[in-house]
């Protein structure tokens, strides 16, 4: 299977930094920019929310108190729990003002991999946790498997691949096929299908398929078109621009684009066809 493009920024590692304070914020995202991670620094609950349910995060810092006003506050603990109940591989780690067995046991609680006490903050001991954390993420990702079934809606996802077998006229079935997608769509997951899950389109005469979604991997709409070598002209309708993965296989080429004015909000998630 042969990359013919690849944009940079399918393969970038992101982090979430959760911190109401704005100098606690640049000492935790320094270190990661200097990496060479796009990190997203959010200082609320309500924001946070926001960015996760756009963004697949590889290490989310999150603070416990996210109000300035409140000593009380524990806001960081609803953000580790609707990354834990998300399920998506994302490696949480906790930051607190003081550290007790209580916020040690609620942080466990809520998957956090890592507790730091910022009155003990050291700056090689973050970044080994970092490290081991996005070496757990990748890990994860390394094993999420995106399937045909994925694009077929609701109705019988496997009639609907084995239709596009039939139409494509693969030589080689549904093994090439199953493995083709995953690599084209290696990167973009999560994904979320279109509401109402619909079955994305095939052109039998052109023998295409095209398809949208939300990818969490990039943080924003994609449009997927696959199909034989042979149309590679008609599956072709984005400019070069936009295109951030194409690959070809055998009789299969592919690829991914940015989708314009695209909202998360006409997207919902989808576990059939997706695979941790």
């Amino acid at each position: 299977m042969k990359t013919l493009i690849e944009n940079p920024e399918v393969n970038q590692i992101k982090c979430l930094i959760v911190d109401d304070t704005s100098t606690w914020q640049e000492i935790f995202a320094q270190p990661l920019r200097d990496s060479g991670h796009k990190v997203h620094i959010t200082p609320s609950l309500d924001e946070a929310f926001d960015r996760i349910n756009k963004n697949f995060y590889h290490v989310a810092v999150v603070d416990l108190a996210l109000d300035p006003d409140n000593d009380k506050n524990t806001d960081g603990l609803k953000v580790l729990q609707k990354l834990r109940d998300l399920g998506e591989g994302t490696q949480s780690m906790l930051i607190s003002g003081v550290g007790t067995m209580q916020i040690g046991w609620q942080a466990g609680i809520y998957g956090a991999a890592e507790v730091i006490e910022k009155g003990k903050f050291d700056a090689d001991s973050y970044a080994l946790a970092v490290k081991l954390a996005l070496d757990r993420a990748q890990a994860i990702l390394g094993r999420y498997h995106v399937q045909p079934e994925f694009f077929g809606g609701m109705a019988n996802p496997t009639i609907w691949s084995t239709n596009v077998l039939m139409f494509l006229k693969m030589k080689k079935g549904y093994v090439t096929l199953d493995e083709f997608v995953s690599r084209l769509l290696r990167r973009f997951e999560p994904l979320l299908t279109p509401l109402g899950n619909p079955e994305a389109l095939i052109d039998r005469q052109k023998r295409i398929v095209a398809a949208h979604c939300w990818s969490k991997g990039v943080g924003h709409g994609i449009d997927v078109r696959f199909g034989c070598v042979t149309r590679l002209e008609e599956i072709q309708t984005h400019s070069s621009e936009t295109v951030l993965r194409a690959v070809v296989h055998d009789e299969l080429i592919g690829y991914v684009a940015r989708r314009a004015d695209s909202v998360v909000g006409d997207y919902e998630p989808r576990t059939r066809g997706q695979r941790w």
